[in-house]
């Protein structure tokens, strides 16, 4: 009997997993080239049809190029639109810049957040439609108590208040280790109409009992006329912090979902 002798080429024969969508998976991880085969494509050659890519928290510094990087994103994964990375700033930056195009989900660690790597994400701001930051750990967003801010990264804060101003797509925005100030806010707009979901900080709401009355006064002017929702009526006449962050939040009409330091309050259903 014959030996069969089975051709392959990387480019047509590699198995596929179609239906893989999430990869986890570091950047060296996914370019570690098999030394008996010289000039091998990454593991992006294996899912045609992935749409997020989780690079892992703190990832080693990758040893391969940017450019190669983006050219087999560009070759075997079309649809790739998140990027969930945990690298430092500058490689972070590089992967926004060199690598992506249009992406609609960022998420990143808050203490790389800079006016660079603002710019980097403001790049994708046509199409970016959830930008986040790790959380702390399991559970932050569920406790009864308001975290204390230690590192609220001041010196960037302005480059950060940017982006719901100039990501006019967003739909969800959780930045929940950012304090930004109602002042601020109210001398600006934000671009992003369509806001669903909301993860921030306010300065000066730094007690439950603040948090909480915020939260019933959306509530109440949400469940009222809609002229409320213009800041009109008795909220208007009030000018606690409580009532000027609850009139910010009743301009966006799809918000749904609200953390502002204590626990996540969600409206269910049609308004």
């Amino acid at each position: 009997m014959k030996d069969i002798v089975i051709h392959c080429s990387f480019e047509s024969d590699m198995f596929q997993h179609c239906g893989l969508k999430e990869l986890y998976a570091s950047i060296n991880q996914v370019f570690t080239m098999d030394p008996s085969f010289p000039g091998a494509p990454s593991l992006f050659i294996h899912f045609p049809n992935l749409e997020d890519w989780n690079t892992e928290y703190r990832t080693p510094t990758p040893t391969i190029s940017m450019d190669v990087i983006a050219k087999d994103v560009a070759r075997y994964c079309p649809l790739l639109k998140g990027l969930h990375t945990g690298t430092g700033g500058d490689i972070t930056k590089d992967l926004l810049l060199q690598v992506f195009r249009n992406l609609s989900t960022i998420v990143v660690s808050y203490k790389i957040l800079s006016a660079d790597i603002v710019t980097a994400i403001l790049s994708h701001h046509n199409t970016l439609e959830h930008l986040m930051t790790f959380i702390p750990h399991d559970g932050f967003l569920e406790s009864d108590n308001v975290p204390a801010l230690t590192d609220q990264l001041q010196h960037s804060r302005r480059a950060i208040d940017l982006l719901p101003q100039l990501c006019t797509k967003l739909k969800l925005l959780c930045l929940s280790l950012h304090e930004m100030h109602i002042d601020e806010i109210e001398q600006v707009t934000w671009g992003c109409k369509g806001l669903e979901a909301l993860h921030i900080r306010i300065h000066g709401l730094n007690t439950k009992e603040k948090i909480d009355r915020t939260i019933q006064l959306w509530r109440d002017g949400r469940a009222k006329s809609t002229a409320l929702k213009d800041g009109a009526g008795a909220l208007q006449c009030d000018t606690s912090i409580e009532a000027r962050v609850a009139r910010h939040l009743l301009r966006f009409e799809k918000l749904r979902k609200i953390w502002l330091g204590h626990k996540i309050r969600t409206i269910n259903g049609p308004l």
